[in-house]
């Protein structure tokens, strides 16, 4: 081989080796919306006379315990585990109920202080279903505290970082919810809007940078969890992500069209420019993805949308929230329900306050009671009965 060929090969070898060294590893950001799973559209046009009914079930109602140790002043967050209900009220009792599936209140979590078994607030409750823990973040305190199922406190460790919220991953990793948070001390964090890391602050990955201060909204409950799957949805972003060790990979898109945020505006628009848009400010405010489907909450500029989306079929329905006449069983609406929660990866489920339910028992007519079986879940209740809860499951369309 002459030694101008060597030269050839060799300049070969090294334009090659260099461009895979270069070659950055897809990051969630980055990827294509071909590799999107689901791709959800959104009718903002949508003002027919379709019922809540025809595609979602009633399933059960749940009438929570009350006793003067179960009072329940706010329901911030429901998490189901091992036969039971765990109620997070962060605000108003700062504790954690727990009941079992009938409702009957078994104890609860109440330890506001200064000391290794106390904290100060709750910013977050997630379950470690794994080691049968609760996760309670005081952010005020700076830890995480630990606790059973039974309420026995476990340990308190430091909070590694700024975060607002976590759910637990694998043994020793957690994904956590660091959004805006003041971590300038964590370069190798700060500036992401998720984390994958250890309680002692080892990063695993981190996605989504958004260093963005000059827009100061954000959106309900990003960082979620359905069944055994963790999902991630940046703030504004029209892009809701599964999270697993391996990465963050685009799940579900809710397609907007021209009603869409802009997503190239992200970066760089202030609260006072988004104030006065007057149109492409609809973005996705709460959702929830289960077994077969999925239900995402649309916040547009002048109107709130529940849409349904069947993953078999690939078929979506935009809704416009409900009120109590869409649906034959009231309490899915948001009148009655301000906040949607899910059990498992297969109920979505709503929280009714006695006021609301006692109200329905004297509008709704007597025949209406008796079908939704309003009636019987009358029985007992006053103005200060804990709230109810009803499941419902979402039908294939």
């Amino acid at each position: 081989m002459t030694t101008l060929l060597r030269l050839f090969y060799l300049s070969l070898f090294i334009v090659i080796l260099t461009s895979s060294c270069n070659r950055k590893k897809p990051v969630a950001d980055q990827l294509e919306e071909t590799n999107v799973k689901h791709i959800v559209s959104v009718d903002f046009e949508n003002t027919s006379e379709i019922k809540y009914e025809d595609y979602i079930d009633f399933v059960k109602y749940v009438k929570l315990e009350t006793t003067d140790e179960s009072l329940i002043g706010g329901v911030d967050n429901l998490l189901f585990d091992d036969e039971k209900i765990f109620v997070v009220d962060k605000y108003v009792t700062k504790s954690i109920f727990v009941f079992d599936m009938k409702g009957r209140f078994m104890h609860k979590i109440h330890a506001v202080g200064d000391g290794p078994d106390k904290y100060f607030s709750i910013r977050d409750v997630s379950l470690d279903v794994s080691n049968k823990r609760i996760c309670l973040v005081d952010l005020d305190g700076r830890r995480i505290k630990f606790y059973t199922y039974e309420g026995d406190f476990i340990e308190s460790v430091r909070m590694p970082f700024l975060f607002s919220s976590m759910i637990h991953l694998t043994d020793g990793q957690f994904v956590f919810n660091s959004g805006l948070s003041a971590n300038q001390d964590k370069e190798d964090i700060d500036g992401y809007s998720l984390v994958v890391a250890d309680m002692e602050g080892k990063v695993s990955y981190k996605a989504f940078e958004d260093r963005n201060h000059n827009f100061s909204f954000t959106i309900q409950d990003p960082l979620r969890i359905s069944g055994s799957d963790i999902f991630f949805n940046p703030r504004y972003r029209n892009v809701i992500y599964s999270i697993s060790q391996e990465g963050a990979l685009p799940f579900y898109k809710l397609d907007m069209g021209i009603h869409g945020f802009p997503q190239e505006r992200l970066p760089s628009i202030n609260t006072q420019e988004y104030l006065e848009m007057d149109a492409n400010k609809s973005f996705v405010n709460g959702y929830i993805s289960l077994k077969d489907g999925a239900m995402f909450i649309i916040f547009g500029d002048k109107q709130v949308f529940n849409v349904l989306y069947s993953k078999e079929s690939g078929n979506s329905i935009s809704l416009l929230k409900p009120v109590f006449s869409h649906f034959s069983h009231p309490l899915f609406s948001s009148n009655g329900s301000p906040s949607y929660f899910h059990y498992y990866d297969q109920s979505i489920v709503t929280v009714s306050w006695p006021d609301v339910v006692l109200m329905l028992g004297e509008i709704f007519p007597k025949s209406d009671r008796d079908e939704s079986g309003l009636n019987q879940l009358l029985e007992g209740i006053d103005k200060s009965s804990n709230p109810v809860l009803t499941w419902f499951d979402l039908k294939e369309f």
